[in-house]
């Protein structure tokens, strides 16, 4: 996809529902169809491209629980605030104004007679929803639009006047700290990612993708652990998100089952194929062998030959089901990969 006003022009894009620390609870990979009608849900409404992002992705968020969705210009709209209050979930953001039926704000020409933390807002009530809709100027002048936090209480923010070269205090709307304090987390993401990632180089698009997903559930882990040694008033300075990650990547490769060896299985199983070759003793049946149950090593009076293939040590200890001689010692034990 091309995206002229992003640094990557050429990329692949992704819509991503994040919470506190950038963790990622869903994302959704632009594809170009997902505003069909087949894709969506009964009871949901098509307010539009943007709009329809931010309603696939709040599909998880429980209902009425008093949940608090933050989101930018791009998808804000009265319609998609509308929805969200009536499926119980709150929300804030940047909104354009030429999205505000009938905006009473000022043009650009007379807030420049306004001094830096100007800020002015609207109450109505759209669809039996309250919604308060704000202009607050700074280094720019930015609408907010929210159904549960306005202008008010106000607060102080320090800004850095370059005129006077000096730093100074603004007043700010309770909206603009609320959103400031919880919006950024896609961005938290984008930023941890970039720190360690994966470094692939391939022209296949899937395995971009893959790699990608992959780094984000490895970050997902990180928060996890952080979080953990919080809510435990643990810390552990030593691990750093570096140091989880190479620990993450040495315990995946060691876990579970060995791999095989390449190449060609083969038809018979050593253990068998001696078996039928030497007729002098009596070897269990691959059924009975490899059971988990009641294989002990015991003593035997007699000092005979190990029986495990490629083995030609001699040995007194003998399994108590197989009552076969198995080489054990510190250095080699034939005796568990006779029964594995």
């Amino acid at each position: 996809m091309y995206m002229k006003d992003k640094p990557h022009k050429w990329s692949y894009k992704l819509y991503v529902l994040c919470g506190d620390m950038g963790f990622t609870h869903k994302l959704e990979i632009y594809s170009g169809q997902e505003n069909y009608p087949k894709f969506r849900r009964d009871g949901e409404p098509d307010i539009g491209a943007s709009g329809n992002v931010v309603i696939r992705l709040s599909r998880e968020i429980p209902r009425n629980q008093n949940y608090k969705l933050y989101f930018d210009r791009y998808y804000s709209s009265l319609n998609l605030s509308v929805y969200l209050f009536q499926q119980g979930i709150q929300c804030v953001g940047t909104i354009q104004r030429n999205r505000i039926p009938s905006c009473k704000f000022r043009n650009d020409q007379e807030l420049k007679k306004e001094p830096r933390g100007f800020s002015e807002e609207f109450s109505t009530n759209f669809e039996s929803v309250d919604i308060s809709t704000g202009l607050y100027k700074d280094n720019s002048n930015v609408a907010f639009l929210s159904t549960f936090v306005g202008e008010m209480p106000k607060s102080e923010v320090r800004r850095f006047d370059r005129k006077k070269k000096q730093h100074i205090m603004v007043p700010c709307p309770a909206v603009v700290s609320v959103y400031n304090s919880h919006m950024g987390n896609v961005d938290l993401l984008d930023s941890n990612i970039g720190r360690h990632h994966i470094k692939v180089r391939s022209k296949r698009w899937y395995m971009r993708l893959f790699f990608h997903l992959v780094d984000t559930i490895v970050i997902n882990a990180w928060i996890l652990y952080r979080r953990m040694l919080k809510e435990t008033d643990r810390t552990d300075p030593s691990m750093t998100r570096k140091m989880f990650r190479t620990i993450l990547a040495e315990t995946l490769c060691r876990i579970g089952p060995e791999l095989k060896e390449r190449g060609r299985p083969s038809t018979s199983d050593p253990i068998e194929t001696k078996r039928i070759k030497h007729k002098g003793y009596s070897l269990p049946r691959k059924d009975v062998r490899l059971d988990p149950f009641n294989h002990w090593p015991i003593w035997n009076a007699k000092r005979t030959t190990c029986k495990h293939p490629n083995c030609k040590g001699y040995t007194y200890v003998m399994c108590e089901k197989c009552k076969v001689n198995l080489y054990l010692n510190r250095d080699k034990n034939c005796f568990r990969s006779f029964h594995n």
